[in-house]
């Protein structure tokens, strides 16, 4: 039984310890939580408008051969989109010994 009360003391202990450096990041940082999202100040905001790109400006900055490889890597995607929307699951068709969390086989 000791020993229950003394884990239990340890992680009231570590709950206020975790609190106390999420309050000082909060304040470093400089935002606090409303509703459960992240609201910061003003000058926080500002700063970030002004380091924000547009997309032009991001892609004149870029590296040629990223911005020339970029589209043909996202459109690698489309193939396994479909095959995973028509097929039902790749990992069903090739993994045949899958199961899910429930025991059954994708």
């Amino acid at each position: 039984m000791q020993i229950q009360e003394d884990l239990s003391q340890r992680i009231k202990s570590l709950e206020k310890e975790l609190e106390a450096a999420l309050d000082e990041k909060e304040r470093e940082f400089r935002y606090r939580w409303e509703r459960g999202k992240a609201k910061f100040e003003e000058e926080i905001l500002s700063q970030h408008r002004k380091l924000k790109l547009w997309l032009p400006s991001y892609i004149r900055q870029s590296r040629f051969l990223a911005v020339v490889t970029a589209p043909v890597l996202y459109l690698g995607f489309i193939p396994f989109f479909l095959l995973d929307l028509f097929c039902g699951g790749v990992s069903g068709h090739l993994l045949p010994g899958l199961r899910n969390s429930e025991g059954q086989a994708s």
